[in-house]
C-alpha cells in the first residue's frame, strides 16, 4: 500500500470511529456488500464490424461457455456474470484471444478477427496484451536467429555478427521475464508464468531434468491453483507435464535394456498420475483426475498406456455403488433381439442374426474409463484370436463420439442402434461399463464390469 492510500485508510477508519453505532453498521454492511460483488462482473462487448461471439471460461479440466451469440457492426453486447478469471473470446473455431474477467465492469473493443481486441480501461489485460506481444515477437526473432546462425560458418565474419544479435535479443526475453516477476497482477502474472513454465521443457533431455521439472510443475500448480483452476492452463501444465516424460532417455549409460527402459518409463508416468491425484486431493475428485490424465494419452490414440493408468487405479474405478449403479441383465436372462448398426451407420440387423457368442458392452461417452476397458477388451479377444465380436450400447444418443471407437481398433466394432429400447431402460443409474456375454441365442451367460472375469469366462 502506498503512503497516500495508506493514510486516506486511516482517515476513514479515523472518521468511522467518531460516528454514531447505527450509522457506523449501515456504512459497514453497505462498504460490505460493495466488496462482495453480489451482481458479478458486468461485460460490455462494442464492435466495429458484424462477428460471431463466443466467450468461454474454464473449471478445471472443463471449459463451459459464457456467451454464444453474434454482434452488429456499430452495435454493442452488455452481460454479467458471476466468472471470476481466465477466458477465451472465440469468433469462428480457429480466432481466439484472451480475457480476464477480474473487475466489475469490462468494455472490450472487437475489430477485425485478425486484430487483438482493445480491453479498455483494464491494466491487468492491457499488460496482458502487451506482454505476449513483446515476448512472442522476441521468441519468434531468437528462432529466426537461430536459424540464420545453423547456416553461417563459424569462421565467417557475419557469425559472430549473428551471435551478437542472439544475445541481445535473449537479453529482452530476460527483460521480459524480470518484468513478469516484478509484476503483481493476480492473474496476468501465474497465467504467464505458466507459459514460461511450460516452455521451459523443451530442452530436457535427462531423468534428473525430468525430475527437477516435475517438481517445479508440482510447486507452481499447488501455489497457484486458485487461479489456475479458473484457466486453461491447469490443463495445460498437466498435459506438457506428461508430455516431457517423453523428451528423455530412460537408458542407463551404456545399456541396451530397452525393455527396461520402457518399464521405468511406464512407471514415472505412474508416479506422476500419483503425484496429481495427491495434490490436487480436496480440490478435484481423484477419479477425474486419474481420467484427465489418461485422457492425455487417450486422446494421442495411445490406448494402452491410458489403460495402464487406469489399471493403477482399477479397484477404484471397478467399485459397483451398490443400490445405486445397476447392471441391465442378469445371468440366465433373455437379451431382447435389437437392431445394431457398425460404424458407417449401415448394415442395420438383429442381434439374432449375428451367430455365436457375442459381447454387449454398456458404455458412455462422458466415461473414458468405460471406452477404454473395452477396446481394450476387443484387443485382447483378438490377440487371443477370439472371434466373438462385440456390440455397444451408448448411455447416450448414438454420435460420432461413440462410433470413432472403431479407429482404434483393427477388426470390426457395432453398436446398438434402438434409441426407443435405450430410453426406456438406460439411465443415470446404469452401471459404466459392464459387459454382458450372450450366448447363440442371445441368452445371458456372465455379466460383470470386469472384462477380465468376461474373458475367462470365455476361456472354460
Amino acid at each position: 500500500m502506498n503512503r497516500s492510500r495508506e493514510f486516506r485508510h486511516r482517515m476513514g477508519v479515523i472518521l468511522l470511529l467518531e460516528l454514531p453505532i447505527a450509522m457506523l453498521s449501515a456504512i459497514l454492511i453497505l462498504a460490505f456488500l460493495n466488496t462482495c460483488n453480489l451482481e458479478g462482473s458486468t461485460l460490455i462487448f462494442q464492435s466495429g464490424r458484424s462477428l460471431p461471439l463466443k466467450l468461454e471460461g474454464y473449471d478445471n479440466f472443463e471449459s463451459f461457455t459464457i456467451i454464444d451469440t453474434s454482434i452488429d457492426s456499430g452495435s454493442s453486447i452488455k452481460l454479467t456474470t458471476d466468472y471470476d478469471g481466465f477466458a477465451i473470446i472465440k469468433f469462428f473455431n480457429s480466432v481466439q484471444y484472451p480475457l480476464i474477467i477480474s473487475q466489475d465492469t469490462l468494455s472490450t473493443y472487437l475489430h477485425d478477427p485478425g486484430e487483438a481486441p482493445t480491453v479498455q480501461n483494464s491494466p491487468e489485460n492491457e499488460f496482458m496484451y502487451g506482454w505476449l506481444s513483446t515476448y512472442v515477437q522476441s521468441r519468434s526473432n531468437l528462432f529466426t536467429l537461430e536459424q540464420e546462425l545453423s547456416t553461417i560458418d563459424s569462421l565467417e565474419p557475419e557469425y559472430d555478427q549473428k551471435e551478437a544479435e542472439i544475445r541481445i535479443t535473449q537479453g529482452q526475453l530476460e527483460k521480459q521475464e524480470e518484468l513478469l516477476s516484478a509484476s503483481g497482477f493476480q492473474y496476468a502474472k501465474p497465467l504467464l508464468q505458466a507459459r514460461l513454465l511450460n516452455e521451459s521443457t523443451y530442452g530436457i533431455k535427462t531423468l534428473d531434468e525430468l525430475n527437477e521439472k516435475r517438481e517445479a510443475f508440482e510447486h507452481f500448480v499447488n501455489n497457484n491453483y486458485d487461479i489456475l483452476q479458473h484457466s486453461d492452463m491447469l490443463m495445460e501444465l498437466i498435459k506438457q507435464y506428461f508430455m516431457m516424460h517423453e523428451y528423455v532417455s530412460y537408458l542407463e549409460e551404456g545399456s541396451e535394456d530397452i525393455k527396461g527402459s520402457k518399464k521405468l518409463q511406464y512407471e514415472y508416468i505412474l508416479s506422476g498420475v500419483d503425484d496429481w491425484v495427491e495434490l490436487l486431493k480436496g480440490r478435484i475428485e481423484s477419479r477425474e483426475v486419474v481420467e484427465f490424465c489418461a485422457g492425455l494419452y487417450y486422446a494421442r490414440s495411445m490406448v494402452t498406456q491410458a489403460s495402464r493408468i487406469f489399471d493403477h487405479y482399477r479397484d477404484e474405478f471397478l467399485l459397483n455403488d451398490t443400490g445405486v449403479k445397476k447392471y441391465l441383465f442378469e445371468r440366465n436372462e433373455q437379451f431382447p433381439d435389437l437392431a445394431y448398426v457398425d460404424a458407417e451407420m449401415e448394415s442395420r440387423v438383429k442381434l439374432a442374426q449375428l451367430k455365436g457368442e457375442k459381447i454387449i458392452a454398456v458404455i458412455s461417452g462422458s466415461s473414458l474409463f468405460s471406452k477404454v476397458e473395452t477396446i481394450i477388451l476387443a484387443r485382447t479377444l483378438e490377440e487371443n484370436s477370439n472371434n466373438v465380436p462385440i456390440i455397444f450400447i451408448p448411455v447416450e444418443k448414438l454420435s460420432n463420439d461413440h462410433l470413432l471407437l472403431d479407429k482404434m481398433f483393427a477388426g470390426d466394432l457395432y453398436f446398438i442402434h434402438d434409441e426407443a429400447w435405450q430410453k426406456e431402460y438406460i439411465n443415470k443409474d446404469t452401471l459404466v461399463p459392464q459387459f454382458i456375454l450372450l450366448s447363440n441365442d442371445n441368452n445371458v451367460i456372465a455379466v460383470s464390469n470386469d472384462f477380465g472375469y468376461i474373458i475367462g469366462v470365455l476361456n472354460k
